[in-house]
């Protein structure tokens, strides 16, 4: 039996909500443990560096780039 992907809108039965809730955390979770890899000192630097690039993306956006 295949495994089913539940964010995917090929399927014509409703999404499992609680199971994209528990996928979520998982990404979240890694996400987390990554930035401990990475070195971040606290969760300011990771706001400030996520803002930085933020406005790089808009401005890329703007630009059509």
């Amino acid at each position: 039996m295949p495994i089913r992907k539940h964010w995917k809108s090929t399927h014509n039965d409703p999404p499992d909500i609680e199971k994209a809730k528990e996928e979520y955390i998982d990404v979240f979770h890694f996400i987390i443990n990554l930035g401990i890899v990475l070195g971040f000192k606290d969760e300011k630097e990771i706001y400030d560096r996520y803002l930085a690039k933020h406005e790089i993306n808009k401005k890329r956006q703007k630009e059509k780039y």
